[in-house]
């Protein structure tokens, strides 16, 4: 079917997710010079301001889309001519290229920041916009925040201790991961994962932001998706207690085995993984604890397994694999020799990249934990749930523990600055699933990507700096929902 067309109004633009993927755009050079036509003298150039005034480092680096910079002000031409400088850098910044509205109010700076290892998280440099036009110079300033490069080398970490974001992300040793919160791995350029990482559940009790097994004669928590307790031998006239219930996330887990045995937990959360945070003891998209097995005076009843756990690894730029198996979160197993405890499920694993993502096959799971195995055995835990987004890679070959759900992104070859108007765009995500969409921050319908997962839009662009937004889940318009692309239009 031909491509869908979207409208943009005159708004204001809105917050959005991680920048995405490289379109197509001229080579880049340190300054570069255009011969568009412009309405206004050019010796009348004052710059105002721009927008945004400040960048993160490693925008744009490691296969990420490039920054889009607004200078804003008067008598501003496509045919200046434009230079980049990082102020104390060894690393110089990348002009990719640069255009103006023809009412001369704005221009269009596309910019790639590299990954400056010199600069501390916290610490600033400003990269310099110089244009010129005919005698006149005038210079804008962009501040540069410095984001620690995060190299995993231990055999364990806090998941509560990670820093909000980085520049770029190695897993270079295998790690398994504790903690209340998600694992959440940000970076603003590339991800690199030559080693396994893991937020399983250890035993009882969850993986990080997981929900634990119950105790004996207890469900596993959390509420809405933790398996159901065993019953107690005294109450079934016996000696030994009856099985607990699996906990369900992806899918309702299996229930104990024995008389009155704990039923498993239903399934819960999205599988679009919104909100990847969970109120505190409440189900939601994480793993979720096995019912604890019913004691008795023969056999003792045993714990549920805890649920996996909860990672995010994110990407502006390329995301690289190097061995099988690399990111799991496993739900535990139940135990006992009587009644025993229902296996946990399996936990969440939400991967986003705003380039490629290079890897190996099945390199992303989330298993359920087994049930324990004693008189009267345990119901296994379900499954996880899996999301990736990414502008390109074979993300049917990434997961079958279980299958991974694509979530919204836009196409690689969608460009960052264009003068053509109505523009046609690749969206990507879901077959057969309805995303919503956004433009410049307002509803612009929806999208339904076809059996290869891609559909074309046509949007008609206003002047300027356009955002256009998928939504994962709809009406929830938080970060990890939003997958967003800016591009500028040199038009009218």
């Amino acid at each position: 079917m031909g491509p869908r067309s979207l409208s943009i109004l005159p708004v204001l633009l809105g917050g959005c997710s991680l920048i995405y993927n490289a379109g197509d755009l001229p080579p880049p050079s340190d300054a570069l010079e255009f011969d568009a036509p412009f309405d206004s003298n050019p010796e009348l150039l004052d710059i105002t301001g721009t927008t945004p005034s400040s960048l993160d480092e490693g925008v744009g680096s490691g296969g990420g889309r490039p920054a889009i910079i607004t200078l804003n002000g008067t008598a501003i031409v496509g045919a200046a001519q434009v230079s980049v400088e990082l102020i104390g850098s060894t690393e110089p910044a990348t002009l990719v290229g640069f255009d103006a509205v023809p009412d001369g109010s704005k221009g269009g700076v596309i910019v790639r920041i590299p990954v400056m290892t010199d600069l501390a998280a916290g610490a600033t440099r400003a990269l310099r916009i110089t244009i010129t036009q005919g005698s006149v110079t005038r210079m804008a300033d962009v501040t540069i925040n410095g984001r620690d490069e995060l190299r995993l080398t231990a055999a364990s970490a806090n998941a509560n201790t990670l820093a909000p974001l980085y520049s770029t992300i190695e897993v270079a040793s295998d790690i398994s991961f504790t903690g209340t919160e998600p694992v959440k791995l940000r970076a603003t350029a590339g991800a690199v994962v030559n080693m396994r990482l893991d937020g399983d559940a250890v035993g009882a009790s969850g993986g990080p932001h997981g929900c634990n097994g119950g105790g004996v004669d207890n469900m596993g928590q959390c509420p809405g998706g933790g398996g159901g307790q065993g019953a107690n031998g005294s109450a079934l006239g016996l000696g030994t207690g009856s099985g607990g219930g699996g906990g369900g996330f992806g899918a309702t887990a299996t229930t104990g085995s024995g008389g009155m045995a704990g039923m498993g937990g239903p399934a819960s959360g999205n599988d679009m993984l919104v909100p990847i945070d969970t109120t505190a003891g409440a189900s939601g998209n994480r793993g979720n604890g096995g019912g604890g097995g019913g004691g008795g005076t023969l056999q003792a009843g045993g714990p549920g397994g805890g649920g996996g756990g909860v990672v995010l690894l994110e990407a502006g730029g390329d995301i690289t694999v190097g061995v099988m198996g690399a990111l799991r979160v496993q739900g535990g197993a139940g135990a006992g020799n009587g009644g025993s405890g229902g296996g946990g499920s399996g936990g969440a694993l939400l991967v986003r990249s705003g380039g490629a993502i290079t890897s190996t096959t099945r390199w992303l799971s989330a298993p359920a934990g087994a049930g324990g195995t004693g008189a009267n055995a345990g119901g296994a835990g379900s499954v996880g749930r899996i999301r990736v987004d990414a502008a390109a890679g074979d993300i049917g070959a990434m997961a079958n523990t279980p299958n991974a759900v694509r979530g919204p992104a836009w196409g690689a070859a969608v460009p960052s600055l264009t003068t053509t108007s109505p523009l046609t765009v690749e969206f990507r995500g879901q077959p057969g699933r309805s995303f919503d969409l956004r433009v410049n921050d307002q509803p612009a319908g929806t999208a339904m990507p076809g059996v290869n997962g891609d559909v074309d839009l046509e949007v008609t662009l206003r002047p300027g700096r356009n955002r256009l937004c998928g939504v994962a889940q709809s009406g929830m318009l938080i970060a990890e929902s939003l997958s967003c692309v800016d591009l500028f239009y040199a038009g009218n």
